[in-house]
């Protein structure tokens, strides 16, 4: 059947074709034909193009959606393609011109379960260009989103200080209880149980710190044999780099107060990682910056001779390396040859260690997320907002958390911008 316009445009020259008081009538019949068919090509064409940009917009929006949802451990090919239809539908604006049908939408699962495939099919019916006898343009779209290929290694920093034990000043739970639980989610999520990721994908440290470190089964090796459990900041050679422990070994404290937890290198084994975050506790006072220093040496390839079974990789574009920093309060102890300092003097060192620690993470390579929990200091306020890393778009990777709902809100946003590190393979 003729569009309006082609049933006009023929009309027009039909009539223009039985006047014969002149050769003008032929003639223009003869001409308006061939021209009205180019100017309908034209005008149809340009319909398709503005259609099929659209169209590969929607595509790819549905694509990213249903791989997200596949990466969340959605296994329902039914249920991804529902993901995909709404977000199609959501951002697609041409349907009143060219509409696709749920089967026009065909969905794949790719790249071993890390990926989606979708193409749309659609058409639009053409106008004038129907006198040349083409009634329709086909179009269609093509987007492939595949989860990043980068591994992932994190590094999750906790103060565990006495202050750790009471409520936040906002009211709610201690703000150890809040804390196993904002961490336990962000594991869940990133190590699902039947996951999403192949052995190895992910791999989380933990560094719980106080006044000091507790090294473990470590604590020799790094500390040249000087301690067996709890070691503190060195001075001059390696305090504020990742200089390997044979060449700065680290010192013993005089007191030997340390946390109870001790730290755990990088690992992909959930059970290891979660049981690790659930079993903190608190006590003591706060050196952030030996907590900062011990995130960067789990994540350093220059301390796997320490920990072999739990190498760090070298950094480059296969890696993603993330350090993410949580505090509750004031860093105000140093040591001096190995002696506690909280003078006037400790918490400005402290916070100057701290800092100049996150400089060189994140000269290193290492994205940086701070998370100030119940934080009311404007000297760590600033220490968390210069260590964080700078996200696109210009904001600083800093969260402060004044209760327990908001701690775990930052710690679900940080998994969520690692989770979704997705992109469009074509």
């Amino acid at each position: 059947m003729l569009t309006s316009p082609a049933r006009t445009f023929l009309a027009l020259a039909r009539r223009l074709g039985r006047d014969r008081r002149a050769s003008l009538g032929t003639t223009f019949a003869l001409a308006i034909l061939p021209l009205a068919v180019a100017t309908g090509t034209a005008v149809d064409m340009s319909r398709a193009s503005l259609v099929r940009s659209d169209l590969q917009q929607a595509v790819d929006a549905a694509a990213l959606a249903a791989a997200q949802a596949q990466a969340h451990g959605e296994t329902d090919r039914a249920h991804l393609a529902t993901v995909a239809r709404k977000s199609f539908d959501a951002n697609y604006a041409s349907a009143d011109i060219a509409r696709v049908a749920t089967a026009d939408l065909a969905l794949v699962s790719e790249a071993g379960g890390r990926g989606i495939g979708l193409t749309a099919t659609t058409a639009i019916e053409t106008t004038l260009t129907r006198l040349a006898g083409v009634a329709r343009f086909d179009v269609a779209a093509t987007s492939h989103a595949v989860l990043d290929k980068k591994d992932f290694e994190i590094s999750m920093m906790f103060d565990v200080t006495g202050s750790m034990a009471n409520a936040p000043k906002a009211g709610g739970p201690a703000k150890i209880v809040s804390l196993k639980k904002a961490a336990g989610d962000f594991v869940d999520t990133l190590m699902p149980a039947g996951g999403r990721f192949a052995a190895g994908k992910v791999r989380i440290a933990t560094v719980p710190f106080s006044q000091g470190v507790n090294a473990g089964a470590y604590a020799a090796g790094v500390s040249a044999g000087a301690s067996a459990s709890c070691v503190v900041e060195r001075e001059g050679l390696g305090a504020t780099d990742d200089l390997a422990p044979a060449a700065a070994p680290l010192p013993r404290p005089s007191d030997m107060a340390c946390p109870k937890n001790a730290i755990a290198p990088l690992s992909a084994d959930r059970t290891a990682v979660l049981s690790s975050v659930t079993g903190l506790s608190a006590t003591g006072t706060t050196a952030g910056h030996i907590g900062t220093a011990w995130a960067w040496y789990t994540l350093s390839s220059k301390w796997n001779a320490t920990w072999p079974a739990n190498a760090a990789a070298p950094a480059g574009k296969d890696v993603a390396k993330i350090a993410v920093l949580m505090t509750d309060g004031l860093y105000n102890t140093v040591y001096r040859s190995g002696a506690p300092a909280m003078d006037g003097l400790a918490k400005a060192q402290a916070n100057a260690r701290a800092v100049a620690l996150c400089q060189g993470m994140k000269s290193a390579g290492i994205t940086v997320y701070t998370v100030g929990f119940d934080v009311t200091d404007p000297q760590v306020k600033t220490t968390l907002s210069t260590c964080a890393s700078t996200l696109p778009g210009g904001a600083r990777a800093y969260f402060d958390a004044a209760d327990g709902a908001a701690l775990k809100a930052a710690y679900d946003e940080i998994a969520r911008r690692i989770r979704d590190n997705l992109r469009l393979a074509g």
